[in-house]
């Protein structure tokens, strides 16, 4: 922005890192308000940590977290969860939930937001006894689980060949009125076709016919 002569203000960065289309270039925006004595706000923060989540750049993004408390700035929840799905995205279930213990300490309240990232960020990883536990931790912390939470959750048992859990949280979902889609379905018929469950993956098939002809029916009565 410097090499383009316009006159830059907080404002004026947090905007441009929004726009950043690489880490690098949120890291060189952040650089130029520190050599021009620019303070960085919550806001600034936010946007340059936004920035490494969509360039999928964990390190980066801790760094700033980093900067942010050695600037006695305290993140917000939104600045947390996008650094939670940094290490989502990354493959780092470790520090995900680290992100997690941080943001409970500091009283920011996780909500469902947080929670499904950790539970995306262990089921890739394989560990899906706690992304199961963490679904349970959001109920108990009064994060309600919503149909990405427990598709999450399902995911992750599928990883981990529990048939019956993704069942379970199948029946659970749709005991609180949450309307499972087509690739959560998928998701458990295929946990069960490979645990070798077939009888109960036709059952679930069906099932997802009867849901799908439900859908185009109430489809085509909107259209008449």
């Amino acid at each position: 922005m410097r090499a383009l002569k316009i006159p830059m203000d907080v404002i004026s960065y947090s905007v441009a890192l929004r726009a950043a289309e690489s880490s690098e270039m949120a890291k060189q925006f952040m650089s130029e308000m520190q050599e021009d004595a620019i303070m960085a706000d919550n806001v600034v923060y936010g946007a340059a940590v936004g920035a490494c989540d969509r360039n999928q750049d964990l390190p980066l993004a801790l760094r700033f977290l980093e900067n942010m408390k050695l600037s006695a700035l305290q993140p917000d929840l939104i600045i947390m969860n996008s650094a939670i799905s940094a290490s989502e995205k990354a493959d780092a279930w470790e520090e995900a939930l680290s992100l997690l213990s941080e943001a409970e300490l500091s009283h920011l309240h996780p909500d469902i937001v947080s929670y499904s990232g950790c539970i995306r960020a262990c089921g890739k990883s394989g560990h899906w006894e706690c992304a199961v536990h963490l679904l349970e931790d959001a109920r108990r912390n009064y994060a309600a689980p919503d149909g990405i939470a427990y598709s999450a959750t399902i995911d992750a048992c599928q990883v981990g060949m529990q048939w019956d859990k993704a069942v379970r949280l199948l029946q659970v979902m749709r005991s609180e009125g949450l309307t499972p889609d087509d690739g959560t379905m998928i998701s458990v018929i295929m946990s069960c076709r490979e645990c070798e469950q077939i009888a109960v993956a036709e059952e679930l098939q069906e099932l997802l016919d009867d849901m799908r002809t439900q859908r185009k029916e109430h489809v085509n009565a909107e259209r008449t």
